[in-house]
């Protein structure tokens, strides 16, 4: 399919959302090595998304120049040793999506590679299994670098990490990226250390998005609740002035059965929780809700 695909040099769109065998990379391979020097299969090429198979993820990226916007790799067989190597030459990307396996470790050269895409203005950084968490090497150090030299980024996914990350992670985010318009930073944050800092810090953030959050000073707290994070609103909107919304994705909550805390998203609008007419306005139509129901 590649090969026959390599024939239309004017494809500025790619889409295979399959597993490709490595037998079809390797005459594809064979085919681009026929071409002259400087001549790569897919010269126009602006997006790609697919799944390659182990190790050729270099050739694949070779095939294409510094046309290359969009880019979506789910490389979760892939040394990740081959792959940042090989982005770092592609300076051009504006929206990066990449899927490793849960046990993938970056070197500080890894991430120096990543860092080097300067223009990016989307990022999303996942993992097979991220209920389960990965990347738990990563210390706020490694995140700093990693999105230091991102200062275009108007929108992070990053994954649930197995070692929580804190709040100096946020704060270097806010230092790199100020043009942040919507984030999801979705590893447990301890919001009790959130109130030592200077204000704003994302003055552009509209959408918040963590993985957990709990107030760590108080140990019984399993999650939020819409009147617990309610106290938490005014705060959220000093150091983001345009926040509107804020989801705790896996919000875990007492499920007040045998089974145990569930995780349960929470949706929260930040003008609902601080304008009183909108909080009563919402309570009236709960209330209304729970009368029709009756």
């Amino acid at each position: 399919m590649l090969i026959i695909l390599s024939n239309y040099v004017s494809l500025e769109e790619l889409y295979i959302n399959e597993w490709l065998e490595e037998e079809a990379f390797e005459q594809y391979e064979e085919r681009c090595s026929r071409r002259s020097p400087g001549s790569p299969c897919f010269p126009k090429l602006r997006k790609l998304s697919m799944i390659p198979s182990s190790g050729l993820v270099a050739s694949l990226l070779s095939s294409v120049t510094g046309n290359l916007v969009d880019l979506r790799l789910a490389v979760v067989h892939t040394d990740q040793q081959i792959v940042c190597p090989a982005l770092s030459h592609l300076p051009g990307i504006v929206h990066l999506e990449l899927e490793f396996s849960d046990d993938t470790v970056f070197s500080a050269a890894d991430l120096d590679h990543l860092s080097k895409l300067s223009k990016l203005e989307s990022l999303r950084l996942g993992c097979m299994d991220a209920a389960a968490g990965c990347y738990d090497w990563l210390t706020d150090q490694q995140f700093e670098q990693l999105i230091a030299k991102l200062p275009q980024l108007r929108h992070l996914v990053f994954p649930p990490v197995g070692k929580v990350l804190t709040f100096v992670a946020v704060e270097s985010l806010a230092r790199s990226c100020p043009l942040l318009e919507k984030c999801e930073l979705l590893w447990e944050h301890d919001l009790s250390t959130w109130h030592a800092s200077e204000a704003p810090l994302f003055p552009n953030l509209e959408t918040l998005h963590l993985g957990q959050a709990k107030d760590h000073d108080d140990k019984e707290i399993w999650g939020f609740r819409h009147a617990e994070a309610g106290n938490y609103a005014r705060l959220l909107r000093t150091l983001a002035p345009r926040l509107k919304d804020l989801c705790v994705r896996f919000n875990r909550r007492l499920s007040g059965g045998k089974s145990g805390p569930t995780k349960k998203a929470l949706d929260v609008d930040i003008d609902e929780e601080i304008d009183p007419d909108l909080w009563e306005a919402r309570m009236r139509r709960m209330r209304d809700r729970y009368a029709r129901a009756r």
